[in-house]
């Protein structure tokens, strides 16, 4: 488990480095093209929502390996960082906002979700 979580963790650093350069790439590619501010616009939402599906990734391994060690779910997300599951303020949604979880429990079935911020 802890394995597959180190593999994880160097997955999601090549594709944040990844998303980073691509952002930046569409950033210069397209800044001399007439309308670039909707062209741009538009690469940036694209980065933010890849970037959103990876910490949401990140964020449901946190869980589950919490949920494994506890036997419970957390009752929020912060209750990671004070585990040492996550560190202090991540992760957050690209560019600033925190992440909406949610428990769930549906007869003997429980689960969790966790969702983009509403902005």
């Amino acid at each position: 488990m802890i394995k597959r979580l180190l593999s994880d963790g160097v997955r999601y650093l090549i594709a944040t480095g990844a998303c980073i350069v691509l952002a930046l790439g569409l950033f210069w590619g397209l800044t001399s093209a007439k309308g670039s501010e909707v062209k741009v616009g538009s690469a940036v939402e694209v980065c933010q929502r890849w970037l959103s599906g990876l910490h949401r990734l990140k964020l449901r391994y946190a869980v589950e390996t919490y949920f494994w060690e506890n036997g419970r779910l957390p009752a929020d997300l912060n209750v990671l960082e004070q585990d040492g599951h996550l560190r202090p303020g991540e992760p957050r949604f690209p560019w600033g906002f925190p992440y909406v979880y949610e428990t769930y429990e549906a007869g003997d079935e429980k689960g969790f979700m966790i969702f983009d911020p509403i902005r």
